[in-house]
């Protein structure tokens, strides 16, 4: 009776040792992905589109930075229920920064986009 309990007990360890996980774990996904697929700009009228549907939606928050890596604009998007068609607008005819940076955090990933704002030259 005591080698058939041995021969249970042995034969569990070895088939939780053959499936215990030991892969390293993930490595930190919250890095900096270039990707254009989800934004979009209206040049003329300096508006800047984001279609969260492309990101399934699960967007966290909208950090946009200057030229110098200062915050300019920051809000928090999971909370906010009154996107029009999940598409998420922004402004950017008022700032005078010469490159604008926009990181959109998800749950997973960072997603940018650099926009570099030129000024046309006054007419005559």
């Amino acid at each position: 009776m005591k080698s058939v309990i041995a021969t249970i007990v042995l034969s569990i360890l070895i088939t939780i040792t053959a499936f215990a996980n030991n892969d390293n774990p993930p490595a930190n996904t919250d890095k900096l992905a270039p990707t254009d697929n989800c934004f979009f700009l209206d040049l003329e009228e300096k508006i800047l589109f984001i279609d969260l549907e492309e990101i399934n939606g699960f967007a966290k928050e909208v950090v946009i930075k200057n030229g110098n890596d200062e915050v300019i604009f920051q809000a928090q998007l999971w909370d906010q229920f009154d996107l029009n068609g999940n598409i998420y607008e922004w402004s950017y005819a008022d700032e005078n920064a010469s490159n604008i940076s926009i990181e959109l955090y998800t749950f997973t990933k960072v997603l940018t986009k650099e926009i570099e704002t030129i000024e046309p030259f006054a007419s005559k």
